[in-house]
């Protein structure tokens, strides 16, 4: 006599069989992901490894050749210094002209029409109590227009003031063509400045 025993004691539903499937699908990844981060984590004990024999063998290679310059030295006293000026004077000419080469590259760059300048100029001058929310620079014209909110009008006089200070805006007219106060709620006002 056979007897079955069925240990369900009912089918499992679609529903159910999805979510074993995902949570399957979502253990497998994180150990995927997780076996990934070791494999990164072994990767760069590897290479700090490597990094520390190289550096290992560079200071052996170092104290060996300063033994080496320090019993020339001993040795030959005169030459020693002469050769030491002479690449002082090598490395400071190239000090020198890196550093002509650095001022060239600065002055061209700041001979090209860009948003450079004038950015770092409304940095300089924005007023405590005012933000920008806008700014439009036209190179062709060399007209400026901001949008900013402020939260009393006087902010915004001090902030006109303080662009006229610098020396980048010293030539520029600025104007409010628009001061809108926001409700109630918010607590500021709304400006646009530009130049005629």
């Amino acid at each position: 006599m056979t007897q079955h025993i069925n240990l369900y004691t009912r089918l499992p539903k679609e529903e159910e069989v999805r979510h074993m499937v995902s949570d399957g699908l979502l253990r497998t990844l994180g150990m995927v992901a997780i076996g990934g981060f070791v494999l990164l984590f072994l990767m760069q004990v590897i290479k700090l490894t490597v990094a520390n024999r190289t550096l290992s063998v560079l200071t052996q290679e170092q104290e060996t050749l300063q033994a080496t310059l320090t019993t020339l030295e001993a040795q030959y006293p005169e030459e020693t210094k002469l050769l030491i000026e002479e690449q002082g004077e090598r490395i400071q000419g190239e000090i020198d002209s890196k550093t002509e080469m650095l001022q060239a590259m600065k002055t061209q760059l700041n001979d090209i029409p860009g948003f450079s300048k004038p950015l770092e100029a409304l940095a300089k001058q924005i007023s405590t109590g005012v933000w920008l929310t806008q700014i439009e620079i036209d190179h062709q014209e060399k007209t400026y227009r901001f949008h900013g909110n402020a939260f009393q009008v006087d902010q915004v006089l001090a902030f006109i003031s303080n662009l006229g200070k610098d020396e980048f805006f010293a030539d520029k007219n600025f104007k409010v063509f628009e001061v809108l106060q926001s409700s109630s709620e918010e607590g500021y006002i709304s400006f646009i400045l530009a130049t005629e």
